[in-house]
């Protein structure tokens, strides 16, 4: 028996992104295994932490009332024994959304697992890595395994945001949202209609003694780091801007306290709106980032509400994505590849600045760009500007930026 629940915006677009069918659109987590596990252990593992995330055992289904999540009872995410793990795409609708790998080694091997975005994001990939490590020393052990009670489960998220979506937009998004800044990105319109390629291109990092910079300048604007990376976002892209920029803050809704062990797709977009008029320090841009993101948040809604008030085309030139990093061992760890989106989405931004939090305190830096759009002119001229801002931030505070 299987349990059918609505599908989220999001998971709309999964179905429909390829002509195919079959989706890339994954998430990687690699979970490095000590030595004294063996293959029993791992598959009994995989069970317990499918029993436990009914995302992990969830399909999407094509029915007379649209697109549906159905939730087994039970199974497992499915696992081969390989010398090298290797990216599989997905049947999106229909067909199983993870499946594993695992990889023998003299140190005892690296089972990675593979979850399609449409079941997993990248908050979801920690708490996987998390809970999949417990759950293999637990049956290693012979123990019970020791992890916090879930509240809810994808499914109670997808139903929440199946109600709000028939609500009106709330009247801070309609004045927020009349008109709509853009950048001068020198994009083909006509590339909008044609598949996106997306490709990961690596930005300048920001090394710990600048992170360290930015740490003391969070604490004296009484702000986080992760928006003063936003601020490096705003602060790089303001030549390129007339008096505004619009950016999509990625959030993930763990603000909810009872979200934060749900495994799912639960990302978001907060449109965060910039006056970056004038001649401004990198401290003003960040106090008036600071100012947007919280009035932002003060007022969330569901992407899925206001994307009407937000179209056509593009809803965002430009997005923002920061997360810690959810797998630390760097040599294990499976970057993504280049893929096709033959069904471009709004959501999906020209340009996507990602940010992942490195152990010696420093943090790496990505585009994520859809290079079918976006001129390679364009994109190195962004990639240089990133780069003499980050060079600034260790520099006294109060120059331009």
């Amino acid at each position: 028996m299987a349990d059918r629940f609505p599908a989220t915006f999001l998971q709309e677009w999964y179905a429909d992104a390829h002509d195919s069918g079959w989706s890339d659109l994954a998430v990687a987590i690699p979970v490095r295994l000590a030595p004294g596990h063996d293959e029993r252990h791992v598959r009994q593992a995989l069970a317990d932490l499918t029993a436990r995330h009914e995302a992990l055992r969830t399909t999407l289904v094509r029915t007379e009332q649209g697109l549906r999540q159905e939730v087994a009872a039970t199974g497992t995410i499915p696992c081969t024994v390989a010398a090298r793990a290797e990216p599989r795409p997905f049947e999106v609708c229909g067909g199983a959304l993870a499946g594993a790998v695992l990889e023998r080694d003299l140190a005892g091997g690296v089972l990675v697992v593979y979850a399609h975005h449409a079941i997993c994001d990248g908050w979801s990939a920690g708490i996987i890595h998390r809970d999949l490590t417990e759950l293999c020393e637990a049956r290693r052990d012979g123990r019970p395994p020791r992890l916090p009670e879930l509240a809810l489960q994808f499914a109670d998220f997808a139903c929440w945001e199946h109600e709000i979506r028939r609500r009106p937009v709330p009247r801070y998004w309609r004045d927020r949202l009349g008109d709509r800044p853009r950048l001068r990105l020198d994009v083909d319109p006509a590339a909008l209609g044609r598949p996106a390629r997306l490709h990961e291109t690596s930005l300048p990092s920001v090394p710990p003694h600048s992170a360290r910079a930015l740490a003391a300048l969070a604490a004296s604007l009484r702000t986080t780091r992760s928006r003063l990376l936003g601020a490096l976002v705003v602060a790089t892209l303001r030549p390129f801007a007339d008096d505004r920029v619009r950016i999509g803050l990625i959030a993930s809704n763990r603000h909810r306290p009872e979200l934060r062990d749900t495994v799912g797709d639960l990302w978001d977009q907060l449109p965060v709106t910039v006056d970056v008029s004038g001649e401004p320090t990198l401290s003003e841009l960040a106090t008036r980032y600071d100012g947007e993101v919280t009035a932002a948040q003060d007022h969330h809604v569901p992407l899925a509400v206001l994307a009407p008030l937000l179209g056509p085309g593009p809803l965002f030139d430009v997005r923002v994505n920061h997360f810690p990093d959810t797998v630390p061992d760097d040599d294990v760890r499976v970057r993504p590849r280049p893929h096709v989106v033959d069904r471009w989405w709004p959501g999906l931004a020209l340009i996507d600045f990602q940010f992942r939090d490195r152990a010696d305190g420093g943090v790496d830096c990505h585009l994520l760009v859809n290079v079918a759009a976006v001129p390679a002119e364009r994109i190195d001229a962004i990639t240089a500007r990133f780069a003499e801002v980050v060079a600034a931030v260790a520099q006294p505070v109060g120059g331009r930026c």
